[in-house]
């Protein structure tokens, strides 16, 4: 969240939109493997989530795989 700069809730919608499985309540240590994360990216870029700024943060997301901020 902290990378793509958005809220819980989004991310939360963005996650289940993409069918990834989640932390259990209070997660917060929870990683995201790899293969998610690239699904959460496929996610944004499709038009549910574009007006939430979906491509900025697809692309945030892609920084922070390939070893970037």
């Amino acid at each position: 969240m902290e990378s793509g700069g958005i809220s819980a809730g989004i991310f939360d919608a963005i996650r289940k939109a993409s069918r990834v499985k989640g932390p259990g309540h209070g997660g917060l240590d929870w990683l995201f493997p790899t293969p998610d994360v690239r699904r959460l990216i496929v996610q944004c870029r499709k038009g549910t989530h574009t007006e939430r700024g979906g491509e900025q943060i697809a692309q945030a997301w892609e920084a922070l795989l390939a070893g970037g901020t």
